[in-house]
């Protein structure tokens, strides 16, 4: 990482609960998986929620941790 930046979050989905920093559309459509790679926050299905605006069909935003220019 060069310098300039700062680790703001990491996550290894070591453990269920790790799902729970993401607001996401809909709990059956992502799952965490352990590969030989190692644990990964996996998109499996399509969510199955509403449009109100054009957007991608699957959503994880990151809660509580705050970004921005320094």
């Amino acid at each position: 990482m060069p310098d300039r930046y700062r680790l703001i979050y990491s996550q290894d989905f070591g453990a269920s609960q790790a799902i729970r920093d993401f607001e996401i559309t809909d709990d059956n459509a992502w799952k965490i998986t352990d590969d030989k790679a190692g644990n990964s926050l996996e998109l499996f299905g399509k969510s199955n929620y509403e449009l109100h605006v054009r957007l991608s069909f699957n959503i994880a935003l990151l809660k509580n941790v705050g970004l921005g220019d320094l």
